[in-house]
């Protein structure tokens, strides 16, 4: 047999062997359920304030807008009138001087025409932009301050022109100066003022919310995974019920219906790659019992099976980055809303 036909035959093997084990390739199959819900808010406003007026100052270089529609998108209050006259709260931003300091940096680079290392100039660009968020009562009692941070990355640039004299350089510096501080402080400007925009809402907004929360079923070939497809059909039910204010103990019903199936099909747990809940989708199950405890308030078996999923990825054969990655957005998720309702002492 020639070297050309024993390849091909390793070849052909190796192949086989990819299909069967792709065969029993058991994986989670994820799905979107939506739910609605008030989001409470961090600081809630005393009881007696019900309206509100903004005040925004800033040197606007944004183009197509103008400080009423900026004003008016993101100095808001959800769940709180606006009034242009009489108003219980003031919202006042103020941008201040967006300033650019340049620093010369001098290294040795080599020019490629004269074949070996010159000294090379540029300027490392250090920006300056003060914003301030203050919240006062109607009486001047300052309600809530906070300076907003800017992006480092983005306050502090290279502007990597290099030159082989100071002269060439400023005179590139100055040539792009207006359009790289114009760019710059868009950019600032954007960010500043979304920021602004999340913390009213986070804070003080009764935001009415609505979003999509993964839960895994399963799926592969000559898998039956009808049991965690049902319990995803329990699961939308809940969530529809939480989103119209049904009573708690039916939407609870729908939850531990849910979790029974998961707890069930957790006894089948196996990190043979075969396995119908293989490792990858032992993690999952776990992440979805921390999903449903968590709309049932049970905040300690919530993080529990949380906990457990995060373990049971990171000892797993082959852990997920991305199981990781939403394990630990949901636990967030969790703590965030825990800490709301604790605020309002709901819990």
């Amino acid at each position: 047999m020639t070297l050309v036909n024993i390849q091909k035959r390793i070849g052909i093997v190796a192949l086989l062997l990819i299909l069967s084990v792709m065969a029993f390739a058991q994986k989670t199959d994820m799905n979107n359920v939506k739910i609605s819900y008030t989001q409470l808010p961090l600081q809630p406003l005393d009881e007696s304030i019900k309206t509100y007026k903004s005040v925004l100052s800033m040197d606007v270089t944004l183009e197509n807008t103008d400080l009423n529609k900026l004003k008016n998108q993101y100095l808001k209050l959800q769940g709180y009138s606006k009034s242009e006259d009489q108003s219980d709260i003031l919202i006042a931003v103020n941008f201040e001087d967006f300033q650019i300091n340049k620093e010369l940096i001098t290294k040795d680079v080599f020019n490629v025409n004269q074949g070996k290392n010159v000294t090379g100039y540029y300027y490392k660009i250090n920006c300056i932009y003060p914003v301030s968020l203050k919240l006062t009562s109607n009486d001047g009692a300052t309600i809530f301050e906070q300076p907003i941070e800017h992006d480092e990355k983005l306050l502090n640039i290279d502007f990597e022109k290099w030159t082989y004299s100071t002269s060439e350089l400023d005179s590139k510096f100055n040539a792009q100066q207006d359009e790289l501080f114009k760019d710059l402080k868009n950019k600032c400007d954007k960010k500043a003022l979304t920021e602004i925009k999340n913390t009213l809402a986070s804070n003080f907004s009764y935001l009415e919310v609505t979003k999509k929360i993964k839960i895994a079923s399963g799926k592969g070939k000559k898998m039956d995974y009808s049991d965690l497809e049902s319990a995803i059909l329990n699961m939308e039910k809940a969530f529809e019920m939480i989103s119209s204010q049904s009573a708690p103990d039916d939407i609870n019903t729908e939850l531990n219906n849910a979790i029974a199936v998961w707890e069930n099909a957790l006894k089948e747990s196996s990190s043979d790659k075969k396995a119908r809940i293989n490792e990858q989708i032992t993690t999952m199950l776990y992440y979805n019992m921390g999903i449903a405890y968590w709309w049932m308030l049970d905040f300690t078996k919530a993080f529990e099976n949380i906990e457990k999923a995060s373990k049971y990825n990171s000892e797993s054969n082959k852990p997920s980055s991305s199981n990781k990655k939403l394990i630990k957005k949901v636990s967030e998720e969790i703590a965030d809303y825990k800490r709301r309702l604790e605020v309002h002492e709901k819990i």
